[in-house]
């Protein structure tokens, strides 16, 4: 865990190494007055809730941009390396080989903590960049405690609805507060469906995103049950052989430990706490 002020110093806390968090800390952490700031810090404070400490005033930057957008009618990057990018002029070193580091190692790199301290830094002056491009306040008392100081609290008033709310990717609709468990998916996450050649043979049959298909107009639908497609142009490979029949094989969407079908949630296949112990040259690879 880091945390960073406007002023440059940064405190990195090996969550791996500690039993608890530090009392002086913990007060940070729980006062609402002081907010905290950052891209998918809902995770962040998840995984403080484990050391008994509840993180209040706490602030996804993307609130902010996507209300600039609204306004810009443009669409831009919504991760931290893509806001540091735009407003700050820093780039963010995103090299899986350094994100997916052993980062339970008995001592970092020097490359591990650049890079750790940079990523909580860029979130403060990006903050305020958001606050003074937007509404045209400038916050010159950043992440202090309420004072009396009027652009302030213009500031605390227009977060005030964004705050200890997670983002749902592309609109202001807000999802519930963080909890202290991770929250099961509703529904499965894809459904079967039957991909067709133009000429009506069966290509594959699995579990997927099938609407981006239609969506992109590359595909028509010609059937509801089973939810069958057809592409609109010749694919690139066709099915050959006893090896292909896998991909004509509906998949059946269910808990690989249980088998439950219902309220399962989603892992990649090589889960990212792993993934840091494979070689360099695999690390980058897409499970």
């Amino acid at each position: 865990m880091l945390i960073s002020s406007d002023s440059g110093e940064c405190l990195l806390i090996r969550l791996c190494k500690v039993k608890k968090i530090l009392p002086k800390i913990q007060e940070v952490l729980e006062n609402e007055e002081i907010i905290k700031v950052g891209v998918g810090i809902d995770g962040d404070a998840y995984r403080v809730s484990s050391y008994g400490v509840s993180v209040r005033g706490w602030l996804d930057l993307r609130h902010l941009l996507l209300s600039r957008q609204d306004k810009e009618k443009g669409k831009k990057k919504m991760g931290l390396a893509g806001l540091s990018a735009e407003f700050l002029g820093i780039a963010l070193d995103k090299d899986l080989q350094i994100t997916c580091s052993d980062w339970e190692a008995p001592r970092l790199t020097k490359r591990q903590i650049d890079y750790a301290s940079l990523d909580a830094f860029v979130s403060v002056p990006i903050f305020c960049e958001l606050i003074n491009d937007l509404y045209h306040i400038s916050i010159k008392e950043r992440f202090l405690p309420v004072t009396s100081s009027e652009s302030w609290a213009a500031a605390r008033r227009i977060v005030k609805p964004y705050l200890e709310r997670q983002w749902k990717a592309g609109t202001h609709q807000i999802k519930s507060k963080v909890s202290n468990d991770f929250p099961p998916m509703k529904g499965s996450c894809h459904q079967n469906y039957v991909i067709e050649a133009p000429d009506g043979k069966i290509l594959s049959s699995r579990a997927g995103p099938q609407k981006a298909y239609l969506s992109k107009d590359l595909a028509e639908q010609v059937k509801e049950d089973p939810f069958t497609i057809r592409l609109k142009s010749e694919p690139s490979g066709r099915p050959v052989g006893v090896c292909d029949k896998y991909y004509q094989t509906p998949q059946k969407i269910r808990c690989v430990v249980c088998g439950q079908t219902e309220s399962c949630v989603r892992k990649n296949i090589v889960p990212k706490e792993y993934r840091k112990h494979l070689p360099n040259p695999e690390k980058p690879s897409v499970s």
